[in-house]
């Protein structure tokens, strides 16, 4: 879940102490990041709250939940692509590599281990899943993906996890852009043998080990940086036809969505489906301008990765103190909401600036 910027294209790294040059946020990809990290949140408050809707709207939102944080996946890879495509050319130089790994720990982990250090005190209040040390260790150093992404206090946070092995795997891909079919064809054969192996379960909880692993999400990931990198230095479709295109996609989810579980909605026919309108939904939206909604874009992008983290320590929190119905929950939801677009502007905007006076 990095930030959508994108760098101006340029091959040469800044002098030591200087930040790296001047960034153009995608504007439609924050607004996607935003509704991504919405629509998690109220699948899990729907989950966790026992809250009844629709049964339309009951598969459409299992759908919404899981392949949410898939579509991070695409859009951690394709904003990687556009701010980094240039500078991690045809090699990849240590310094360039030490100022890319410093961003994107910087970017990830005063947040993320502040969320492992709340959800631990609420673990060891309530005695409940307390991990040993070693896990402990693993997440406040953000290696666990490496390790085992299910092994970690934070719900959710095995994206996370996942998003670090991806980092590290980044330069790579950009090496690799030449063969992009065969790492592409290679992540489709992960992805489809995790999907069959979790097709024999009754319950995608049985496989969720397998589920989390990097394998299953290397094929987001991956075309996401390589369309970018393909889309580059075309100019935006017309917003008419992006805007249909968008639509197109989200009709066919929701004809797909009709009596899915989370299980059926990772396995399968829907599974193979569903992969390519992830990355498509992203593809589309990037070339989308979406003018003066820019404002609301920049809220809902910087408030992204803020409310993925906190929306569940909002929720268990709450519900010792409230009683289970839609309207509690729904205040629940606007206050993490609030809060995550306060801790963008008071606490993660500032110090991403220090981080970039300081050479990083």
């Amino acid at each position: 879940m990095t930030t959508m910027a994108t760098v101006a294209a340029s091959d040469a790294e800044p002098a030591t102490g200087a930040t790296y040059p001047a960034v153009t946020r995608l504007d439609s990809l924050d607004l996607l990041r935003g509704l991504c990290a919405l629509a998690v949140a109220v699948f899990h408050y729907h989950s966790w709250g026992g809250l009844q809707f629709p049964s339309a709207f009951e598969g459409f939102l299992a759908i919404c939940g899981t392949y949410g944080v898939s579509v991070f996946f695409v859009l951690s890879g394709f904003s990687l692509a556009h701010g980094y495509g240039d500078r991690f050319g045809d090699m990849v130089t240590a310094s360039a590599l030490l100022r890319y790994g410093r961003r994107r720990v910087g970017r990830l982990a005063p947040l993320f281990m502040a969320v492992v250090l709340a959800s631990l005190a609420g673990k060891l209040l309530s005695g409940k899943d307390v991990p040993d040390i070693y896990a402990i260790a693993a997440n406040l150093t953000l290696v666990f993906g490496f390790i085992d992404p299910a092994q970690t206090p934070v719900i959710g946070g095995w994206s996370i996890g996942v998003e670090v092995v991806f980092y590290v795997v980044f330069p790579i891909l950009l090496l690799l852009r030449q063969h992009m079919k065969i790492v592409v064809t290679f992540s489709i054969f992960l992805t489809a043998w995790t999907s069959s192996r979790l097709g024999g379960l009754e319950t995608l909880e049985q496989g969720w080990r397998l589920y989390v692993g990097p394998a299953n999400h290397l094929v987001f990931f991956a075309t996401g940086a390589f369309a970018a990198l393909k889309l580059r230095d075309r100019a935006p479709i017309k917003d008419i036809v992006g805007l249909a295109l968008v639509a197109a996609i989200l009709l066919v989810v929701v004809l797909l969505s009709i009596g899915v579980d989370e299980l059926a909605a990772v396995t399968g026919l829907r599974r193979l489906a569903l992969v390519p309108l992830s990355i498509l939904l992203v593809i589309a939206t990037s070339r989308i301008r979406i003018g003066r909604l820019s404002l609301i874009a920049s809220l809902s992008g910087g408030a992204s990765y803020p409310l993925y983290l906190i929306h569940p320590l909002f929720f268990f929190l709450a519900a010792r103190l409230l009683p289970a119905n839609s309207i509690f929950f729904s205040l629940i939801l606007l206050g993490a909401i609030i809060v995550a677009v306060l801790i963008d502007y008071m606490i993660d905007k500032p110090l991403q600036r220090r981080i970039k006076a300081a050479g990083w």
